[in-house]
């Protein structure tokens, strides 16, 4: 356990002996150390810049709206019908990713996370197969026709006098959607939809339903 700031600044100033780089798999930037982690975050950084945020937030906002008015009164999963829904659409408006890919990224997600519950190495390793098929599938579109979303653009990034390759934009939009797609379900934590629907001084009926996920779920 690390206590002091003290033990910090040694933890962070020493990537040799605390390496960022515990997974056998390509991750960028978190398994990286020292000047390619800083080089890799100078580089991804203009996606983050304040006005490149600014502007997504109305895309979230009428994904999340829209979704809320589907939903409608009838009683729904708060994880699977709104949670994982609306993660999906926010990251293919953010990545610009085809809306018709969407079944198959809510499928994914279902299969990622019961492979992680599976405690099966194989399992786990064929959900990350599948979710490189997907990326690479969508890579190979930009390929063939230039497009000007996030991804394409990401595609164009020039890192140590060359182009990124497809593994490197895979495993950073890995990083991006949180490794299950579940990044979007935070953009909005700070006001989600259902809190609003919950503080209305009469609100409508509106019933949510949890899963039982194991001995400690609720």
């Amino acid at each position: 356990m690390v206590v002091g700031h003290a033990e910090v600044v040694r933890i962070a100033n020493s990537p040799v002996t605390f390496s960022n780089a515990v997974s056998r798999h390509l991750q960028i930037p978190n398994g990286l150390d020292g000047q390619r982690h800083v080089e890799a975050r100078r580089l991804l950084a203009p996606f983050f810049h304040p006005p490149a945020l600014d502007a997504l937030e109305p895309a979230l906002s009428r994904i999340a709206a829209g979704l809320i008015a589907d939903l409608g009164e009838r009683t729904f999963d708060a994880v699977e019908d709104l949670g994982v829904v609306y993660a999906v659409r926010a990251a293919s408006a953010w990545l610009g990713w085809r809306d018709d890919l969407e079944p198959e990224f809510i499928a994914w997600v279902a299969e990622h996370r019961a492979a992680g519950r599976s405690g099966q190495p194989e399992r786990l390793a064929h959900s990350a197969a599948r979710f490189d098929t997907l990326v690479r599938g969508l890579i190979d579109e930009r390929r063939r026709r230039r497009a000007c979303d996030l991804t394409g653009l990401l595609m164009t990034v020039r890192w140590r006098g060359r182009l990124i390759t497809d593994a490197e934009v895979v495993s950073i939009l890995r990083n991006w959607t949180g490794g299950d797609l579940s990044f979007a379900c935070a953009v909005r934590r700070g006001g989600p939809p259902l809190g609003r629907r919950a503080s209305r001084p009469h609100p409508s009926p509106l019933s949510v339903r949890r899963r039982r996920t194991g001995p400690g779920g609720r």
